[in-house]
């Protein structure tokens, strides 16, 4: 009696909202801990890293001369240019602590980490106010232990970078469309379309969702009568003038884009129709279980080999959400963020489907993966809180195969290069004698 009397004591404490609250910010705490740890004891540091590093030690010492550049937009590195969204914030990490490849890693998943937040926060101003807090948590758990972001989200790489401006964007969005306040925030009326063409500007892969969101987000805002003409009027303006940099790459420098021609499904197909197939093919296995929820990317640098790029539990939800969607059952609140992360997620996939090498290729469809997290909370919103414990112990489960098996061979993926600044000597006096 006493033993039962003590259990339902302690049962009753743990559902206390305060004994909740707590135990999730350690629950979180403990996740962005694992996120940081994950990126510092990844492996090696394979060429692009190198290249980006090199060059960004370059254009902050002596050796300005040797760098590619064009009017501070773009450094090229390697094979390609890296943008100023890109190197501009970094500039100023490695001026304060150097450039080791262990801690510009664990910035950078710093960076995805506050993202994910942001993201949360972007959807919860869609719920009810009673029910914000709920898909605020759901959103955090799912895009913490996301394997597509867990990874990806710590390689020095541009497409690393391009969806925090892209969550930028879209946090200005909800924040203006949710806002009860006739007074346009000016912060969130300049971060919305400075976000979408600094996302473009930093993978132009991504240029076609943005073009895409930025048509959305200000439709969106002139039909719930936010925007104006005038409002109209002045962001499009704002948008041209901050794409400026990104329009005198495309249109006036040839090798800022001849890597998207090399690369191209149409510079290898015998015909127009076969290629048409093969980018319909490659956007099937983009969207594919088999991708999605069991192997993953191919490719051991963009994934771990083993349960998918969104986990196998996340099928439950997506198929959940899905019912909802065909029987009108989706909650009117979601359906915007529904609709803006399937159009995201087309487009994205779209892009990545028109190269042919590295099929299938997660890192440049790697905006992909704050749709999902959108797509996936949505399912869980609408279902019973169990499944997200099943949810919690299948990243668990993924988490420790990342550290225990895939971590000790990832020296091997991101094989270890040269000193970054001689390895950037080497490819742009590579480059020079072509």
């Amino acid at each position: 009696m006493d033993k039962n009397f003590v259990r339902v004591d302690i049962l009753s404490i743990l559902r206390q909202p305060r004994v909740i609250n707590y135990l999730f910010l350690i629950f979180i705490i403990v996740v962005v801990s694992i996120r940081i740890l994950s990126a510092v004891f990844l492996g090696g540091g394979f060429g692009d890293e190198s290249a980006r590093i090199g060059a960004i030690e370059a254009l902050l010492s002596s050796n300005k001369h040797m760098i590619d550049m064009h009017s501070l937009f773009a450094i090229r590195t390697d094979a390609d240019y890296s943008t100023f969204p890109f190197f501009a914030p970094f500039l100023v990490v490695v001026k304060l602590f150097g450039a080791n490849i262990h801690f510009l890693r664990a910035f950078m998943q710093l960076l995805t980490t506050a993202s994910i937040f942001l993201l949360a926060k972007s959807i919860s101003y869609f719920a009810d106010t009673k029910r914000q807090v709920h898909i605020f948590r759901i959103m955090l758990i799912v895009g913490l232990l996301l394997p597509w972001n867990f990874l990806q989200g710590s390689i020095f790489w541009d497409t690393a970078i391009s969806p925090i401006y892209f969550i930028i964007a879209f946090f200005s969005f909800s924040y203006l469309y949710n806002s009860e306040n006739s007074k346009i925030n000016k912060l969130a009326f300049i971060c919305m379309p400075t976000g979408l063409v600094l996302g473009a500007t930093s993978y132009k892969a991504f240029a076609l969702t943005a073009l895409l969101l930025w048509i959305v987000f200000v439709v969106g805002l002139f039909r719930k009568n936010v925007y104006n003409i005038k409002h109209i009027i002045l962001i499009t303006t704002l948008s041209f003038l901050i794409a400026i940099p990104f329009i005198y790459l495309t249109l006036f420098i040839p090798d800022f884009t001849s890597r998207a021609s090399v690369i191209s499904v149409f510079a290898h197909s015998t015909s127009f129709t076969s290629a048409l197939i093969q980018i319909f093919d490659n956007f099937l296995n983009m969207i594919s279980p088999i991708f999605l929820f069991m192997i993953g990317d191919p490719n051991r640098m963009h994934a771990i080999g083993v349960m998918g790029m969104l986990l196998p539990v996340s099928i439950i939800p997506l198929v959940i959400l899905l019912y909802k969607v065909f029987t009108r059952q989706l909650d009117k609140q979601m359906r915007i963020p529904f609709w803006i992360s399937v159009a995201g997620i087309f487009t994205t996939n779209l892009m990545c489907a028109t190269t042919f090498d590295g099929q299938m290729h997660s890192l440049r469809s790697s905006l992909s993966w704050l749709f999902w997290t959108v797509l996936i909370s949505i399912g869980y919103f609408s279902i019973e809180r169990r499944f997200l414990v099943l949810h919690i112990i299948c990243a668990a489960v993924y988490i420790t195969i990342f550290f225990f098996n895939y971590i000790p061979k990832s020296g091997e993926y991101f094989h270890d290069d040269p000193p970054y600044t001689l390895y950037y000597d080497k490819i742009y006096y590579d480059n020079l004698q072509k």
